[in-house]
């Protein structure tokens, strides 16, 4: 089975205009060998939260609006007014961006997703998604309920921003940068306190996260070595890096006592790069995922060996997408 780069490419280019309409974003690549199940619906993580989010679609969709009215319940308080009215500080706090992230993709891939791609949802080959929108992944895989995917959201973000309280912190995506680059970066961070990768994007992007001294000192090392951005990311804590661990604890005892059912689709773990679908494994490695690094990269090759040749980003976010033809350009497909 081959296809080549310049396939990708002009595909990409063809479908810069997503699919049917304004919240997908569609990468498509042919390949010689067809199979039915060729989908792949990709969920986002924290950074694309705004004020005003999901406003349109919230007061119009009958449907979206209970889920939004739902999430206000569940939190007891209006996550919906501060989606829709901010503050912007407020809302990149992390304990309410994350609810706000899920539901707003959750809302797009219920009321458009389901309706203009209803075959490729019942026969997607998987889902994934980057970090917290891993719990979307599994909320739209019917892994997690709605109501149980926002209060555990919540409070992991709550848990996470409570570990760091005080704290100077920073997250720092780089490019073009390899792991290997990255890993020599944080060793020149680490002299000045904690620094680590936390998410492995693409085979040309990485993220580092931790104290904001030593993340400084690695974007110097970086472009000294040749990386040419290094951008901060907009957020409050210092996401998958052992500043969290105590985290850790807190979504250990939530997970243990919430309902998680076999997934209908198959669903790809950030920390494992591959499917996971027992409820005692999801468990597990939600906990894991809280300070693991996220290895995108090798999800999304793992979804094109499933034989997937369209990833669709659900939720108007385009750096998946991104991610995803970085990495099948830097790989080719074989």
């Amino acid at each position: 089975m081959v296809s080549y780069v310049r396939t990708i490419t002009r595909r990409v280019a063809h479908t810069r205009n997503y699919a049917s309409n304004r919240h997908l974003r569609l990468i498509k690549f042919y390949t010689t060998e067809r199979t039915e199940k060729n989908t792949c619906f990709m969920f986002p993580g924290q950074g694309t939260q705004h004020v005003g989010m999901g406003k349109d679609m919230f007061q119009n969709i009958k449907q979206a609006r209970q889920m939004l009215q739902e999430a206000d319940s569940v939190l007891g308080f209006s996550l919906s007014r501060l989606m829709f009215e901010g503050p912007e500080a407020t809302l990149t706090k992390t304990e309410n961006a994350q609810p706000a992230i899920l539901i707003n993709s959750l809302a797009h891939f219920e009321t458009e997703v389901k309706t203009s791609r209803p075959e490729q949802v019942q026969n997607a080959a998987c889902v994934m998604g980057f970090s917290l929108g891993e719990y979307s992944a599994l909320t739209a895989a019917g892994a997690l309920s709605v109501p149980d995917a926002v209060r555990l959201v919540h409070h992991r973000g709550k848990a996470m921003q409570e570990c760091v309280v005080g704290l100077e912190t920073a997250m720092v995506s780089m490019f073009p940068c390899s792991v290997e680059l990255a890993e020599e970066i944080v060793v020149e961070g680490q002299k000045l306190g904690a620094c680590d990768i936390s998410n492995h994007n693409s085979s040309t992007q990485v993220t580092i996260s931790g104290m904001k001294d030593a993340v400084d000192a690695a974007v110097l090392y970086a472009k000294s070595r040749g990386v040419r951005r290094c951008a901060s990311l907009q957020v409050s804590c210092p996401f998958h890096s052992p500043l969290i661990k105590g985290a850790e604890d807190v979504m250990r005892e939530l997970l243990e006592t919430t309902q998680i059912n076999t997934p209908r689709t198959p669903v790809i773990s950030n920390v494992t790069g591959q499917p996971m679908s027992d409820p005692n494994e999801i468990r597990r490695l939600l906990v894991d995922q809280v300070c693991g690094r996220v290895v995108f990269a090798d999800s999304i090759l793992t979804a094109q060996k499933m034989g997937v040749t369209e990833f669709i980003e659900v939720g108007g976010g385009k750096n998946m997408s991104r991610f995803v033809e970085q990495t099948l350009k830097a790989n080719k497909i074989q």
